[in-house]
C-alpha cells in the first residue's frame, strides 16, 4: 500500500508501507467507491498542490481528464462530471481511455 507520494525532481517519489521508495514518472490510481476527491488520502494531498474546482466533491478536469496544471489523469467515478454516469463501468473506462490516450501520445497536447 502507498503511504505517501511526493513530486520531486520531475518524478514521483512513492513510499510504500514496507518502507521502500520508488521513483515513477506517472501514477495511475484506483480510487475506490468514494465520490468525493478529498476523501482519498493521496488525491487530497495532490489537490493541495494542484487546486481545482470541486462540484459535489467531483473534480473538474480538462478535456483529457487531466487535473489542471498537472500530468495527473483520473478515470473512474471521480471523472463522472466529464464521462457521466457510466464513468464507473467498462463503457466509462473506454470513454475515459479515449480521452486520456491522445494526451499521453501527442506532445502537442502537453500542458
Amino acid at each position: 500500500m502507498i503511504r505517501q507520494a511526493t513530486w520531486q525532481d520531475n518524478h514521483w517519489q512513492v513510499e510504500c508501507d514496507d518502507g521502500q521508495i520508488y521513483p515513477f514518472e506517472r501514477i495511475w490510481l484506483a480510487t475506490g467507491t468514494s465520490n468525493h476527491a478529498h476523501q482519498h488520502r493521496l488525491l487530497k494531498d495532490v489537490l493541495l498542490e494542484y487546486p481545482t474546482t470541486l462540484i459535489e466533491g467531483l473534480p473538474v478536469f480538462d478535456s483529457y481528464l487531466r487535473l489542471p496544471g498537472s500530468e495527473l489523469f483520473i478515470m473512474g467515478g471521480l471523472a463522472a462530471l466529464q464521462i457521466r454516469p457510466v464513468a464507473r463501468n467498462l463503457a466509462g473506462g473506454r470513454m475515459a481511455s479515449d480521452r486520456i490516450v491522445p494526451a499521453l501520445s501527442k506532445a502537442s497536447l502537453a500542458l
